[in-house]
């Protein structure tokens, strides 16, 4: 079975000093209803706890973690190449196909 190949641009996100700023993203999401935690899962209960006793918990890991994936999906994109950015399609031979690009990338014209 081959896979299709899947290309990611990888860049830093800079960091913030503020943590409930961080939080900031992750935190709208789930107040509209879109942060889903599996149930019975002890990573997933703790998790949730240290979200509900921040600021003031003792550990705040996981809720610097969810920041990072709150904040890392409000710049996510669509990775199709939207329409009006694409150029027409060309079909060899024609008019349109004869007369684009460059004078220098146009097809010579050869007399025998």
């Amino acid at each position: 079975m081959q896979h299709a190949q899947k290309f990611v641009a990888i860049e830093s996100l800079p960091s913030l000093d503020d943590k409930a700023v961080k939080l900031q993203a992750f935190h709208a999401r789930a107040t509209a209803g879109t942060v889903h935690f599996p149930v019975k899962r002890a990573w997933a209960d703790n998790c949730i706890e240290q979200l509900v006793k921040f600021p003031g918990g003792r550990w705040d890991d996981k809720a610097d973690v969810c920041g990072l994936i709150g904040r890392m999906v409000d710049q996510m994109m669509d990775a199709r190449v939207p329409v009006a950015d694409r150029k027409p399609l060309l079909v060899p031979f024609t008019e349109a196909w004869l007369m684009h690009g460059t004078e220098s990338e146009k097809p010579k014209v050869r007399f025998f």
